[in-house]
């Protein structure tokens, strides 16, 4: 589950077009890892909000590459 869930966001962004849907999608996925963590590991609330974080900054770099790549800044 680890390794399919980055992996899973980022096709999924990869084939949306839309701004706004992409955050939306973004968002989602980041929610599903912390509830996803919460619930299978035993990881302290400090190191879940790390991973968190780290996972949405991952999205978000995905999102402004792919903006350029297309044009949309």
């Amino acid at each position: 589950m680890a390794s399919a869930l980055p992996v899973l966001s980022i096709y999924r962004l990869n084939k949306i077009k839309s701004s706004e849907a992409r955050i939306g999608v973004t968002a989602a996925f980041t929610v599903t890892l912390a509830v996803l963590m919460g619930i299978f590991s035993s990881a302290k609330r400090s190191e879940m909000i790390a991973a968190t974080a780290t996972f949405a900054a991952i999205e978000v770099v995905f999102i402004g590459s792919a903006l350029e790549a297309k044009g949309d800044k």
